[in-house]
């Protein structure tokens, strides 16, 4: 293999495999990326066996072929380089890199070893906006658990409906779903349960404009990104049934700035409980008082204005999860639908977009006595 590539876009391209190499695996071969040099382009791969990447960029193929080489170093290497055309040319199981005066000779692997990938699958698949997928995953992101043990918790439940389709997360404490109203061309699940590490990635990838085509088999689910191309193992179900826990009687209505609600939350939450990360906010007709009261630590109070309907009310929150919460709302005003302290507020935009229902759900923490 002997090819010419341009430093800087070979950076970013390696930036971005690089991100799904393993970082600590069994199989050797895996952490390497797979070059492949054919036409005008060079192709770049990398997996973990469950969520793998492809791309490619412009390339003068001089020689045609594929080499494996060690991802970490071959990514610190490119980036160190100045910015001018890279050479790469393989030799025996020698990489050959050379770019102004630098000359690097690093070790490569049998291509042969490496997993087959999948490039692009054949199912009939549906496009959604880059704006309307990065806005979805944003809404439901912070909710995706992180507990290995619950694994369907782990992903994102999407539900393909006639209107439309869903996203919903939920780590147990916390829900959140966001619905898109255009009708798909679903798959034949009607549901599928996509795993957050790899809808992170996506939106890693995805520019501002343009389409994502998504395509769906019985066990994957694949990203199409023109240039790029990210192909994930679906979740094993089943997904927690969500709508029995969302509240019918949340009578009690409090609206609130979002930002000034924000800033409050960070500064009282400065002298929370580091495990239970507790606030309190008593709610009153014409404010919501934040406060905090650990021991050893110190009391922390701050009042800000809020329209509140209902009976006063002391219920406490993780701040942290509520901060996620008010970071993936978008609108100037939200509004919490309360109950009783002890059972779950509804939150959601105020005056958002009507056909894009958005709501979240957070349970609160006992106060003490």
């Amino acid at each position: 293999m002997k090819i010419v590539a341009d430093q800087a876009k070979l950076s970013q391209k390696l930036q971005a495999v690089g991100a799904v190499v393993p970082t600590k695996t069994t199989l050797t071969i895996l952490s390497n990326v797979l070059l492949q040099a054919e036409g005008d382009q060079l192709k770049l791969t990398a997996t973990d066996l469950d969520l793998s990447m492809t791309t490619s960029l412009p390339a003068q193929v001089e020689q045609p072929g594929n080499v494996c080489v060690q991802a970490r170093r071959f990514i610190e290497i490119i980036r160190a380089l100045p910015q001018a055309d890279v050479k790469l040319s393989v030799r025996a199981d020698t990489v050959r890199i050379q770019c102004g005066k630098s000359d690097f000779k690093i070790k490569g692997a049998d291509s042969d070893e490496y997993p087959k990938v999948t490039d692009r699958m054949k199912e009939k698949g549906f496009a959604v906006s880059a704006g309307t997928l990065n806005r979805m995953i944003d809404r439901v992101g912070h909710a995706v658990s992180q507990d290995l043990s619950r694994v369907a918790l782990t992903g994102v439940l999407w539900e393909f409906e006639k209107s439309g389709f869903s996203m919903v997360a939920t780590d147990g404490s916390r829900l959140s779903k966001t619905s898109h109203p255009e009708k798909v061309a679903s798959p034949a699940a009607a549901e599928i349960i996509v795993p957050g590490k790899a809808l992170q990635h996506v939106q890693r990838l995805m520019h501002d404009e343009g389409d994502v085509k998504i395509t769906v088999s019985d066990s994957y689910i694949g990203f199409d990104l023109g240039d790029t191309f990210l192909h994930s193992r679906l979740l094993e179900g089943p997904f927690p049934n969500y709508r029995p826990v969302i509240p019918k009687n949340n009578q009690h209505k409090m609206t609130v700035e979002r930002d000034g609600l924000t800033q409050a939350t960070k500064r009282v939450s400065i002298l929370a409980n580091t495990l239970t990360h507790q606030i309190k906010m008593a709610l009153r007709p014409d404010s919501v008082s934040l406060s905090v009261a650990t021991p050893d630590l110190g009391e922390a109070q701050e009042d800000i204005v809020a329209a509140y309907n209902g009976p006063e009310m002391d219920i406490g929150f993780n701040a942290n999860f509520l901060l996620d919460i008010l970071k993936s709302i978008d609108s100037d005003d939200v509004e919490f639908d309360l109950d009783q302290a002890d059972t779950a507020a509804m939150i959601h935009p105020v005056n958002g977009k009507e056909e894009e229902k958005f709501f979240c759900l957070l349970m609160p923490l006992r106060l003490a006595e």
